[in-house]
């Protein structure tokens, strides 16, 4: 007759299981992780409708893998569909907002769309989350330039300026700003 240990049998088998589980968790992030790779591909080869269908069992086997929501909303982006496009990187920024590209993207497609103020309160909100990143400042040019305000273009290079010492397109347009504002003062005296 054999005589089992109840402890060591209940631990040996908590840790059969426990061990089993981990590889079966293990395993799936790396199917998850592949899948992703995948619907990449798909979208770098302009294959957008196989690459939405891996996005979306991708959201569907790991929720909170939120690159497979940012890949969802470029399909969508790159697909026209630009209110898909845009719930999708909303979802991605309200729940981790240190993606970037999420940002960039939806600036991007708020400046497409002509929504200057959307594009400029989401930069503003990368720029806060992302103080560190000098593009974010960079497209902040690119959305004031946008709404054709030169003041505050020239207003917004000159705080930026120490920034970038060796942006030549940056101070050649605070040169080219400074000059018209200039002129622009001297011909309303003049006349």
């Amino acid at each position: 007759s054999v005589k089992i240990n109840m402890k060591q049998f209940s631990f040996t088998l908590f840790l059969c299981s426990f061990l089993g589980f981990s590889h079966l968790a293990f395993s799936q992030k790396i199917d998850v992780d592949s899948l992703l790779i995948k619907a990449i591909k798909d979208v770098r080869e302009n294959n957008l409708q196989a690459g939405l269908q891996k996005a979306r069992l991708g959201m569907k086997l790991a929720p909170e893998y939120l690159d497979f929501h940012l890949t969802a909303g470029r399909i969508h982006q790159l697909s026209q569909q630009n209110d898909s496009a845009r719930y999708y990187f909303n979802h991605v920024i309200k729940n981790n907002p240190v993606y970037e590209d999420a940002f960039l993207y939806l600036i991007n497609l708020n400046l497409e769309e002509k929504k200057y103020s959307e594009a400029e309160i989401l930069v503003d909100k990368a720029i806060a989350t992302h103080p560190e990143k000098k593009y974010f400042k960079l497209k902040k040019w690119n959305v004031i330039q946008s709404k054709n305000d030169e003041k505050e273009e020239y207003q917004y290079l000159q705080i930026i300026e120490p920034e970038f010492p060796n942006e030549e397109e940056l101070k050649q347009r605070i040169f080219f700003l400074e000059s018209k504002i200039n002129s622009d003062r001297i011909g309303v005296n003049y006349s």
